[in-house]
């Protein structure tokens, strides 16, 4: 897509704008140029809602200093969900000498499918998040409580996110997602294995088709409900809505036990191998360190907390390991030499308090 090519349609209302815009988006795509189309206000669904409300003559009572702010809001609203989200897509596209898309960032095409669209969605999450300053915030979604960037769309994936960015590194990330590398690609491979690698890519792309799915499932039962309200002939049956509601169901016990999966195997993974390439004590208090910080970005299921259970066993492992660094060392005879010194210097100092009590006694006996 090319990003050279901005074109704006101003006027009052009922200039004619809507009406022309349709007409060239026709032409487009008789000629088969891509776009994106969107207005301001609106362009999205909450910006739409505001806009209704700016549009409504029923209020009156609105000030201007209400309606300012409210095309403020409006436009916000449409810059972070969606401007600067396609701007990034847009950037991250690479074509052939053909003008097939190949690559979208880390997600690649091929002749059958597209492989990493949730790793790639849910990375321009992240960088939009950015962007806008967006504040993260603690959400409880499918029974799980997680930390995320993003709280409407994609909670659990944006935290995924987050938990790759701690066991890579953010500019090794960002990189990779604005300039098609496969640098990060191959850090996850290097610290987890490649095996896990595909396996989280197609995790998230299962819970992205989950996530979309039960948004147009929503949509339906939303339309169920409208046409159940109105005189219309056609009806809908409360097998209907059940089945809509139990998919829904379905697809969200996906989204949670894929995201668990996932996280789980993160962590295992990842600090496992870490684990194995201890060889001082030095790196005994970092990865200590690393380990427990690591829980602030880890979803945690309020029935079984993988977490803990996984971070107790590392510490008495830690602590063996710390035992045998210092043995190979020498360390470990010096500190059993000093205790027995001191359990020495205890009783010489016992003994010694024992003697001046005795001769205090027999002195105040005189």
């Amino acid at each position: 897509m090319n990003l050279k090519n901005f074109i704006t349609f101003e006027g009052g209302e009922c200039s004619g704008k809507t009406t022309v815009i349709h007409s060239i988006k026709a032409l487009f795509d008789e000629l088969g140029i891509e776009y994106i189309s969107t207005r301001e206000p609106g362009g999205i669904k909450i910006a739409e809602q505001i806009r209704n409300i700016i549009l409504d003559i029923n209020n009156k009572e609105m000030t201007s200093e209400t309606e300012t702010l409210l095309y403020a809001a409006a436009r916000m609203q449409h810059l972070s969900e969606r401007v600067i989200h396609e701007f990034i897509h847009a950037i991250q596209i690479v074509k052939d000498k053909k003008n097939n898309i190949q690559k979208v960032g880390v997600c690649e095409f091929n002749e059958f499918k597209a492989t990493g669209i949730g790793l790639n969605e849910a990375a321009v999450q992240y960088i939009t998040s950015k962007i806008t300053n967006k504040e993260y915030k603690y959400v409880n979604k499918y029974e799980v409580v997680a930390k995320t960037y993003n709280e409407e769309r994609y909670p659990l994936m944006c935290n995924l996110i987050l938990q790759l960015i701690y066991i890579t590194s953010e500019d090794i990330f960002l990189d990779s997602i604005l300039n098609c590398k496969e640098d990060f690609e191959y850090k996850i491979m290097e610290n987890c294995g490649e095996g896990v690698y595909i396996t989280i890519v197609n995790g998230l792309d299962k819970m992205l088709y989950a996530e979309e799915e039960n948004i147009q499932l929503f949509q339906l039962l939303e339309k169920y409900k409208q046409t159940s309200n109105a005189n219309t002939d056609y009806t809908v049956t409360e097998q209907e809505v059940y089945k809509t509601m139990a998919k829904i169901e379905t697809n969200r016990k996906a989204i949670k036990d894929t995201y668990i999966k996932l996280e789980n195997l993160i962590l295992n993974s990842y600090f496992n191998k870490y684990f194995s390439r201890i060889e001082t004590l030095d790196d005994i208090i970092t990865y200590r360190k690393d380990l427990y910080n690591y829980k602030e970005i880890y979803g945690m299921n309020s029935f079984d907390n993988e977490y803990n259970k996984y971070y107790a066993n590392k510490i008495k492992e830690l602590e063996e390991k710390r035992i045998n660094i210092m043995r190979k060392s020498g360390q470990f005879s010096l500190v059993k030499t000093d205790n027995k010194i001191l359990n020495i210097f205890s009783k010489i100092r016992a003994t010694l308090l024992k003697l001046f009590k005795r001769n205090i006694e027999k002195e105040e006996n005189r």
